[in-house]
């Protein structure tokens, strides 16, 4: 599926529920709806079970394999549906739907970029643990590319949430970007300007020039910067 975008998931709710609609018994009668489909195909275990998968795909990229959405998901499917015998196919692909359906809602009122930033916030979590750990076993060099990799990916994330253009720009771009809409001033500013010098030495690699004190510092600002945004 790629990069996983709003657009691409309410496209693929719609591809998925005008599939579902598209299902008809062998009389011709929709499964779902009172009036013919344009485009029919006749109901069968295998048309179920596409259906299903693809519903289960798009959920586990959005809410994550362990997720209780999931798991809920494959609670109530194994109360009616069972591909190998007789199913109530009708509640399976009402149960599917309502599941999509849920999923769309979440993204149309914005909840979905709240568990992006959720998670997104855990990533660096993960990353700001171990430039910690890194820096205190006195291996600055790693902790200054782990966390100036976290505060450049935050900002990049930040400036596009906002609908700034971040393909090819330097981390000093999008610092200066975030400063012409007020999302970054005074202090921070200042510090971020400090932070994308930091920046360039680890990612070039000029490690002489590196100060143990500063990279604690960027290490520091960072989390705080995480806490806020993410």
């Amino acid at each position: 599926m790629g990069k996983l975008t709003k657009e691409k998931i309410l496209s693929t709710i719609q591809m998925i529920k005008e599939a579902a609609y598209s299902l008809t018994y062998s009389d011709g009668t929709s499964v779902l709806s009172k009036t013919k489909p344009p485009k029919s195909q006749i109901i069968s275990s295998s048309k179920v079970d596409e259906l299903c998968s693809l519903t289960f795909s798009i959920l586990t990229k959005v809410y994550g394999q362990t997720s209780e959405h999931i798991q809920n998901f494959r609670k109530q499917l194994s109360d009616y549906y069972n591909p190998r015998i007789n199913s109530d196919y009708d509640d399976v692909l009402l149960i599917c739907i309502g599941k999509l359906d849920f999923l769309k809602s979440e993204i149309e009122l914005d909840i979905l970029t709240s568990i992006e930033n959720e998670i997104t916030g855990e990533v660096y979590g993960d990353l700001l643990v171990m430039a910690r750990e890194a820096i205190e076993n006195s291996a600055k060099d790693t902790a200054a590319v782990l966390g100036c990799a976290a505060l450049e990916d935050a900002l990049k994330r930040i400036a596009k949430t906002n609908n700034l253009e971040t393909d090819d720009k330097s981390m000093s771009e999008i610092v200066n970007s975030l400063k012409s809409i007020g999302l970054i001033k005074g202090i921070q500013a200042t510090l971020l300007t400090s932070f994308v010098k930091l920046r360039n030495k680890a990612f070039h690699a000029e490690w002489t020039k590196l100060d143990t004190a500063d990279v604690k510092s960027l290490i520091g600002f960072t989390e705080e910067f995480i806490i806020t945004h993410f």
